[in-house]
This record gives structure tokens, C-alpha cells and sequence, in this order.
């Protein structure tokens, strides 16, 4: 006596059954699949840049301070306007805040 049970996939892993006309035959990076990653990952891309926006502004900003454009236009308009020449007198450029441990005196 031959005993068989029908086992019933869940439907995340039903066999999908494909006619030979729904087949991609282009390149592979211009499957549908590939095109939904891509769209997937530059969505992700796209997520990330403005979440970092704030940031780079500040980023931005603190680079030119220590560049010496630390004046701002209408500041600047101010002092050329009574004849002066808006200077910057960097004091602590040369510092590094991360020294190595070695590099550090008197502890």
C-alpha cells in the first residue's frame, strides 16, 4: 500500500510557472529585477545624502573658518568701507586636536 501526502508550499515560495514570451533575453543588468535594485539602492543613496545634508553644511562651514574666511559679506563691506583690510590672524591652525599619544608632553 503506497502512502502519499500533498504538502502545500506557503505562497512565498509558490513555483511561479513562465511562458517562454515573459523571459528576459537583453542584458542582465536590464532585467526587471536588476532595475528595481538599482532603483532600491539609489533610493537608499538619495536617503542618505539628506540625512547627511546638515552635516556637510556645518562640515562646509568649518572648513572655510579654517581657511580664514571667517568674515562674513556684510561684515567684511563694513570694515573696507572705513578703509581696512578685514584680516585673519590664525593662532591655532597648525594645532591637531587627534595627536598620537607619543607626540603628547607632560603627562
Amino acid at each position: 500500500m503506497a502512502y502519499s501526502k500533498k504538502i502545500r508550499r506557503p505562497l512565498s515560495q509558490e513555483v511561479a510557472v513562465v511562458s517562454e514570451a515573459d523571459v528576459f533575453t537583453g542584458n542582465p543588468l536590464d532585467s526587471p529585477e536588476s532595475l528595481k535594485r538599482f532603483q532600491q539602492i539609489e533610493d537608499w543613496w538619495y536617503q542618505a545624502r539628506q540625512a547627511q545634508a546638515m552635516n556637510r553644511y556645518e562640515q562646509a562651514l568649518d572648513q572655510d573658518f579654517h581657511d580664514g574666511l571667517q568674515w562674513n559679506d556684510d561684515d567684511r563691506k563694513v570694515v573696507e568701507d572705513r578703509g581696512q583690510v578685514a584680516c585673519v590672524f590664525n593662532l591655532i591652525k597648525g594645532l591637531s586636536v587627534n595627536r598620537p599619544f607619543r607626540d603628547r608632553t607632560g603627562f
